[in-house]
């Protein structure tokens, strides 16, 4: 009866061909409405396709859409050619709705669409809502009330709504896009009555209707109905890293830190005048959410629940803890989906400094807090000392003795370099949040905040993943080859290669996409495989390369033999693709945005950098190879190959770019290296000195990190000579702060040192 009742809902008050030629695809899963939805979309003249079914519990968080849900989504649109592609979470009182691509439509933005489609007078929406629906729904002269994020919490604005006005028209939705309807509502000659509770076919169902009325796909409807705005959310537990001592009550402390006094529940640091304790609480989140984590200025902030950091670039950073699980959720709003994700991840490793500062009684730090060792660098620094950098070893199981990145910067996350100087140490993120002036230079900072450009020493025992960066550039200076682990052919990978680019021409990234999926496919069938038999696993174990493994067990394992003979085919097919190109150390390699690239075997580098994301398009035979992408989900993978986005990537053959003389004379050069980094805050130079000759600096504004390529040569500041460490695994880097002034290079025998600095 219930049953029933709810599918009559729909039938009796929308137009039976309503839907009429429309296809849709409905993802089932293991959604208890599944079958309601279907019969109610058939019976409103749609054609459905159902897809995944399942008769185990399959966990869809529509607020929360994981990458796996998100390609299954596209995998199913790509091959059904659909006018959207729906579905629900589990108990089918939250609505999911891809367009006719496949692309996600958050929550929040779902509900504004639903709102234009009914024309209310009142919407209550959570205060995590996208900035863009409010601002959409403002410009229809619709009523919107912010709230704590909860049903219960909307359906009170309704309520209160209604009882000043029992006429309006109220409705309301979360962020999940669970709608809540506050008043009956006239629709055609029926009645739809009203349902105060999380309802999820009216939402999807209003928005496929104003796309047919506006004679719009749902993408279009999407794009031109909505600002271009983007959310994302993510959630750190006591399981994430960093976090393991993390309680709610823990939670409740975090955000009493950052929170004023009393009930206010808005501050806006851009008025003429702010209050003392205001001018702490922006101090306060500011240390934390700052230039260095690629956020801009604290702009504002609301307390409504939890915390909401608006940024001057137009960034929302919003951190809200569980009120009785050790939880802490992250929500995100930015001018790019890309932005979006780097926001959250950027909070994710945010919390666990903030967890770890409150353990240590130290939150926020402040210098008259800090360590012995850490003033002692600082006074230093102050004099012009230069420090010695001590780097982070980050683990790769691509890297030599286990460690395949040595980073040296002021990086968070417990992934700082460590400061050497003065008879004392300390970590380089709290020296530069402690004397940024200091060792960055005031022009610097003026001009591109508190930033310490991130240089790595890169250490390959396999073949790096291939990747692509799609909004920067990156510079790779050979300082190394480990002949042994090159097999005596240093090489690495650098865009397409030209007899497929010739062969192919602008469909080169299609077909590359075509046989990056027929090799993953071919080589975790092959790991499934060898995972499924003792004697396989063991090899997989021990070898952790999976050929290598195969190899080894092919005449033991039923389907080895083949399944290997594909993977080695397919392998080729792959191959033909790249690039290689050979290297000798000192060789110099830009590597412009868009342009896939691999690092080859025994192949060491030096690597300045700016943030920013990567996608990876395919991930060698390492084992445990963690492959999934579209059309190939793979439950416990950890690593998603973009290969959905090759069509971002340059399709044409990487041309030089050689190196820009700044100085020379007869005993010295000075070249500013290729990478298109200075708009960014860096910039790279390679500096030769005869032995014997000496240059000067006079009048630096920046910090200079020094490291050496070849021979030997030392820095004198103050009278007082500092050796310049050689690029290597492990070893330091000379880091002379702005606070210098001047300083002088000598070179005891001919050299060639990196330089990396902030160009003002």
């Amino acid at each position: 009866e219930a049953t029933d009742g709810y599918i009559n809902r729909y039938l009796e008050v929308f137009p039976k061909d309503a839907l009429s030629g429309k296809k849709i695809v409905l993802y089932q899963h293991s959604a208890v409405g599944r079958d309601m939805i279907q019969k109610i979309f058939e019976g409103l003249g749609a054609e459905v396709i159902p897809v995944h079914r399942s008769d185990e519990f399959v966990p869809v968080d529509t607020e929360k859409v994981s990458e796996d849900t998100r390609n299954l989504l596209k995998a199913a649109a790509k091959k059904s050619h659909p006018f959207a592609v729906i579905s629900t979470d589990g108990d089918s009182d939250r609505p999911l709705l891809a367009d006719e691509a496949g692309f996600f439509l958050p929550g929040d933005k779902l509900g504004a669409l639903v709102s234009m489609f009914l024309e209310p007078d009142f919407a209550a929406v959570p205060i995590s809502t996208n900035d863009a629906v409010v601002s959409a729904l403002g410009d229809k002269g619709v009523e919107v009330c912010q709230t704590r994020i909860g049903s219960p919490y909307v359906i009170k604005a309704m309520n209160d709504k209604l009882k000043k006005d029992p006429s309006a028209k109220v409705v309301s939705w979360e962020s999940n896009g669970g709608f809540l309807l506050g008043s009956d509502w006239q629709i055609g000659s029926g009645t739809l009555t009203a349902l105060a509770t999380r309802d999820a076919v009216l939402p999807i169902l209003a928005t496929l209707l104003l796309a047919i009325r506006r004679e719009r796909s749902v993408g279009e409807l999407i794009n031109e109905a909505l600002p271009p705005r983007f959310t994302h959310a993510d959630v750190v537990d006591n399981n994430t890293p960093g976090c393991e001592n993390y309680t709610a009550d823990m939670g409740k402390t975090i955000i009493n830190m950052f929170s004023p006094s009393g009930s206010v529940t808005q501050v806006d640091f851009t008025k003429a005048e702010i209050t003392r304790e205001e001018a702490e609480i922006k101090e306060k989140v500011s240390k934390y959410f700052n230039d260095s984590g690629g956020f801009g200025e604290v702009v504002s902030m609301n307390f409504i629940d939890g915390i909401r950091i608006v940024f001057a670039n137009g960034d929302v950073a919003h951190i809200r803890p569980s009120g009785n699980a050790p939880e802490f959720r992250i929500y995100s709003t930015s001018d790019s989906q890309n932005g979006a994700n780097q926001i959250v991840e950027a909070g994710k490793g945010i919390v666990p400094g903030i967890i770890r500062d409150i353990e240590s009684n130290a939150a926020p730090r402040s210098l008259g807090a800090a360590s012995a060792g850490e003033m002692n660098i600082v006074e230093a620094i102050k004099e012009g000392s230069p420090v010695y950098l001590e780097p982070y070893k980050e683990p790769k199981v691509w890297g030599i003795n286990g460690i395949g990145e040595y980073w040296y910067g002021a990086e968070g996350d417990g992934k700082s370099s460590v400061a050497v100087t003065a008879g004392a140490s300390a970590l380089m993120v709290d020296i530069v949040e402690n004397a940024a002036e200091e060792v960055l230079g005031v022009e610097a900072i003026k001009k591109f905040g508190r930033l310490l450009p991130l240089v790595k020493i890169l250490t390959p025992k396999g073949r790096l993943s291939v990747q692509f960066h799609d909004s920067k550039n990156e510079l790779w200076v050979i300082t190394g080859i480990d002949e042994e682990t090159s097999g005596g052919t240093p090489q690495i990978i650098l865009g397409f290669s030209s007899e497929s680019v010739d062969k192919f021409g602008t469909e080169v990234t299609d077909k590359y996409s075509e046989a990056l999926e027929e090799y993953g496919g071919d080589l975790n069938g092959l790991i499934d495989v060898l995972e499924k038999n003792e004697k396989g696993k063991k090899a997989l174990e021990t070898a952790k390369n999976v050929l290598m493994a195969a190899e080894e067990v092919k005449g033991d394992v039923p389907q080895a033999l083949d399944l290997l003979t594909a993977v080695k085919e397919a392998q080729q097919k792959v191959n033909a693709f790249y690039n290689y190109r050979s290297v000798a150390i000192g060789d110099v390699i830009p590597i412009p945005s868009g342009t896939l690239h691999a690092l080859g075997s025994g192949v060491e580098i030096v690597e300045p950098q700016i943030a920013g994301p990567t996608q990876s398009l395919e991930d060698g035979e390492t084992y445990p190879v963690r492959y999934y992408f579209p059309g190939y989900e793979r439950p416990g993978a950890q690593k998603k190959l973009d290969i959905d986005r090759v069509d971002e990537m340059r399709s044409t053959v990487v041309s030089e770019e050689l190196s820009e003389i700044v100085d020379a004379d007869e005993s010295s050069k000075v070249e500013r290296l290729p990478g298109g980094f200075e708009d960014k805050g860096l910039e790279v130079h390679r500096i030769t000195l005869i032995g014997g000759a000496a240059r000067e600096y006079d009048e630096i504004t920046s910090f200079h990190n020094l490291v050496m390529l070849s021979g030997k040569a030392v820095v004198v500041i103050g009278g007082n000579e500092y050796d310049i460490p050689k690029a290597e695994a492990g070893g330091k880097m000379l880091l002379i702060p702005a606070s210098a002034e001047n300083y002088t290079i000598k070179a005891i025998e001919t050299s060639q040192i990196i330089d990396t600095f902030t160009p003002v």
